[in-house]
């Protein structure tokens, strides 16, 4: 038995972006993650799947602030940049769905 836990974005297509060779040409149906955990009884605490506009309400302050500041270190602004914070929203949001799981599975009894 393995776990799987899963913060992502709602997109309905991938991001244009020259500097990784993404077309933004390719539908995605996010969706498609419920079955990596189809079996488990639980999956709203395995998977969560945030609309842009939680995100943009989340981070948007990190993500002026550091496009206006840092982007010039990781390639042309934005997208490259703006996937980032993405990346780095949706660990910090896969960590606390997993320390949520271990919580509610400690105190089963």
């Amino acid at each position: 038995h393995c776990d799987i836990f899963l913060y992502t974005n709602n997109l309905t297509v991938v991001p244009k972006n020259p500097r990784s060779l993404e077309s933004g040409a390719h539908a995605s149906n996010v969706t498609d993650a419920y079955l990596l955990v189809a079996d488990n009884d639980d999956v709203e605490d395995h998977i969560v799947i945030e609309s842009m506009e939680s995100f943009y309400s989340k981070r948007g302050e990190v993500l002026n602030r550091t496009r206006k500041n840092f982007h010039r270190d990781w390639g042309e602004c934005c997208v490259s940049h703006d996937n980032m914070i993405k990346q780095w929203n949706s660990i910090e949001g896969a960590w606390n769905l997993m320390r949520a799981h271990e919580k509610k599975i400690q105190s089963v009894p």
